[in-house]
């Protein structure tokens, strides 16, 4: 288990959720000294089974960590503690991403240079609101927090817990964090190994997802036509072909190509759900489409 081999002398404990796995994840987290909680699958929501994990722990600080991250050495967990311990007013803390060895090539460009706000080669970065006009100007940027792995301070959870969502909820709690005085932190020396490689229908539907959270829940909005984000993954895309990543692979252009649209197209119908029919956003939903087998 990650926690065994964290350098750090704090008093651990570990609850797993699991909804529904169909290895042996129950019998192996049981057997490391975890305590398991069985959830139907369809009972499973973001923001709710978040809250079940809390309600569980005894400690002051509610670590975050999915089951497709891995801590990326020994260091993450006191990396990723370290500032709750130094400001009372830091409400949370949540990791950098680090591709993991058979990433694809298109991915893993776009963690390593792209996604400011996960990479490991970013300074730490501080969000507190002093200035309101710039919060609500870059109300995106303040308050993406990735639970992906993130630490939360139990005083503050009491406070705020998380609410229902299936996609975004820890942007809607680290917003409602800073909009109740508190800091969040992005602490690039606590890194995990977390990476996905999806088609182009699942990269679609994600984005999708995403927009329409962002818009619907903390009013951001990628403003940007169309035509012009098609343009703008136009050019990143031939950026990410003529680049040789540092697994020494190349993504063939159609497959770029058709990665970064279906991202930029699903992103634009997510701020725009208002001009769809219903059959299509039902069909969009990832989380409708994963339960429908689709």
């Amino acid at each position: 288990m990650a926690l065994h081999r964290q350098a750090t002398r704090r008093r651990l404990e570990a609850i797993v959720v699991d909804s529904g796995s169909r290895d042996r994840t129950r019998e192996i987290a049981a057997a490391q000294g975890a305590r398991v909680l069985e959830i139907p699958p369809e009972r499973f929501n973001h923001g709710l089974t978040r809250n079940l994990l809390a309600q569980q722990a005894a400690g002051k600080y509610l670590v975050y960590l999915t089951q497709d991250a891995t801590p990326a050495d020994g260091n993450w967990l006191e990396s990723l503690l370290q500032p709750m311990d130094e400001d009372v007013l830091v409400a949370g803390v949540y990791s950098a991403h680090r591709p993991r060895p058979d990433c694809d090539p298109i991915t893993r460009f776009l963690i390593e240079n792209e996604w400011k706000l996960t990479s490991e080669h970013t300074p730490r970065r501080v969000n507190v609101i002093y200035d309101w006009r710039d919060y609500e100007a870059n109300r995106g940027a303040y308050v993406y927090f990735a639970n992906t792995s993130a630490a939360i301070r139990r005083s503050v959870w009491e406070e705020i817990p998380f609410r229902e969502m299936e996609f975004a909820e820890d942007a809607d709690w680290a917003m409602r964090a800073l909009e109740a005085g508190y800091e969040t932190i992005f602490e690039p020396h606590s890194v995990v190994i977390h990476s996905h490689s999806y088609t182009a229908r699942d990269t679609l539907r994600r984005h999708y997802e995403h927009a329409r959270a962002f818009r619907t829940t903390l009013g951001v909005v990628d403003q940007r036509p169309l035509m012009l984000r098609l343009w703008d993954a136009l050019i990143l895309g031939i950026r990410i072909a003529q680049a040789k990543s540092t697994s020494d692979q190349r993504a063939p252009i159609h497959e770029v190509l058709g990665r970064l649209g279906a991202q930029e197209i699903g992103g634009w119908l997510g701020a725009h759900e208002e001009l769809l029919p219903s059959e299509l956003r039902n069909r969009l939903e990832l989380q409708r489409a994963r339960k429908a087998g689709r």
